[in-house]
C-alpha cells in the first residue's frame, strides 16, 4: 500500500481565476510504502515509543498491566472524543484503564488550547500527518484517520476499529465491570 501525505499551497492562477485546468506543477514527492501486515485481534499491539506533547516519553510497554485505549484523532475527525471521554471517566479512575491519544494534525497549531477545552483525557502525542510516524504505519492497515484500539494488561490487541457505539461496552467487557 502506498500512501502520499502533504500539504500544498497553490498560488491563484493568473488573473485570479477561482479554476483553471492549466497543470500546476507540485514538484518532486516521494511516497511511503509499508508492506506490514495488519494488527489482529488476539495478536500482540505493536510497541511503541514518542514523545508525548509534555516532552516525557509514552512507550506502550510502560502499561503493561493495564488495559490502553489507543486513539488516532485530528481535528475534524474528532467525533469519538465524547465516547473517550465517557470511557476515561467511568474506567481510569480505579487504574485498570490508560488513553494513550495520538494527534495527527499535519500542521498543529495551539494543541494545547484545544485538548483543554475539549477535555480530552490521557497522555497525547503529535505524531504528523498520516503516515508520517511509525506508529501510524504499525497500527493503520486500513480504515479511516480516526481509529480506537483496546490493547489488553499482556499487550494483546483486544479489539479495533471502535466507534462511539460499541465503546464503552467492550472496554466493560474487558475490564470485567458493567
Amino acid at each position: 500500500m502506498g500512501v502520499l501525505s502533504m500539504l500544498l499551497t497553490v498560488p491563484p492562477p493568473d488573473g485570479g481565476a477561482a479554476y483553471t485546468d492549466v497543470p500546476c506543477d507540485a514538484g518532486t514527492q516521494s511516497l511511503f510504502f509499508t508492506t506490514g501486515p495488519a494488527v489482529k485481534v488476539g495478536g500482540d499491539a505493536p510497541l511503541f515509543d514518542v514523545k508525548g506533547i509534555d516532552g516525557k516519553p509514552i512507550r506502550l510497554a510502560d502499561f503493561r498491566g493495564r488495559h490502553v485505549l489507543v486513539s488516532f484523532w485530528m481535528r475534524g475527525c474528532d467525533w469519538m472524543m465524547p465516547a473517550i471521554r465517557d470511557v476515561d471517566e467511568r474506567f481510569s479512575k480505579n487504574g485498570k484503564l490508560a488513553v494513550i491519544q495520538f494527534n495527527m494534525d499535519p500542521a498543529p497549531r495551539r494543541i494545547d488550547d484545544y485538548l483543554k477545552r475539549h477535555k480530552t483525557p490521557g497522555v497525547h502525542a503529535l505524531i504528523g500527518a498520516f503516515y508520517e510516524s511509525q506508529v501510524q504505519v504499525d497500527y493503520f492497515q486500513e480504515g479511516c484517520l480516526q481509529q480506537v484500539f483496546l490493547i489488553g494488561p499482556d499487550g494483546k490487541l483486544l479489539a479495533k476499529d471502535l466507534t462511539a457505539e460499541n465503546l464503552a461496552t467492550k472496554v466493560a467487557e474487558a475490564i470485567g465491570t458493567r
